[in-house]
């Protein structure tokens, strides 16, 4: 956080008001590399107001208007394999939005995307959930997407535990990321963690 002042000869100028800013994240070299939205401050009420982490980066949709209003992906409280109650993210895909599809790009990493796999419990909570798990170039252009693996969940309210290895990868792309699959119809939802 900052403030600006300027000082103009023998006299300050007004103290701005509270600025931020995020820097660069840099490739993370430790793996494994576990996120499983526990104890990291994620607002689990953030359905109204969306979803941010550190070294993330996400398209974000709205459902709904006014206050009441949907964002996603956000953290959401599910039943657990283990049957018990346990933050995920929860991703969704508007159809009033020209089918636009919401997406989570983890951190880079220093390793090659080839040289990695990821391992992920997803819960589908309507049949027909379809998400895609790929590789981007740029985490902000949801245009650099490559589908690595394309997941049809196949049953609904189970977790089920998926793998994906990235070795047959060709690209030049540092970001892996999930998000809601192109060819979805109608709002589908679908949770992922750990």
């Amino acid at each position: 956080y900052y403030t600006i002042q300027p000082i103009c000869g023998a006299e300050n100028g007004n103290v701005s008001t509270v600025k931020s800013f995020t820097t660069v994240c840099v490739a993370f070299e430790q793996i494994p590399y576990t996120e499983d939205f526990e104890n990291k401050g994620y607002a689990t009420t953030a359905r109204h107001a969306g979803f941010s982490a550190p070294c993330m980066t996400t398209s974000q949709i709205k459902i709904g208007s006014g206050t009441t209003a949907d964002y996603y992906p956000f953290v959401s409280k599910i039943v657990n394999v283990s049957g018990v109650t346990t933050n995920c993210l929860a991703l969704s895909k508007n159809r009033t939005i020209s089918y636009k599809p919401t997406y989570v790009a983890m951190p880079k990493f220093e390793k090659p995307i080839q040289q990695l796999q990821v391992s992920f419990d997803a819960h589908a909570a309507e049949m027909g959930s379809v998400f895609r798990v790929g590789v981007m170039t740029d985490p902000y252009d949801s245009l650099t997407i490559k589908e690595v693996a394309v997941i049809r969940p196949k049953a609904i309210n189970e977790w089920i535990n998926y793998v994906v290895a990235f070795n047959s990868y060709i690209g030049s792309g540092e970001y892996i990321v999930f998000g809601t699959a192109k060819e979805w119809k109608t709002e589908k939802y679908l949770f992922i963690d750990n």
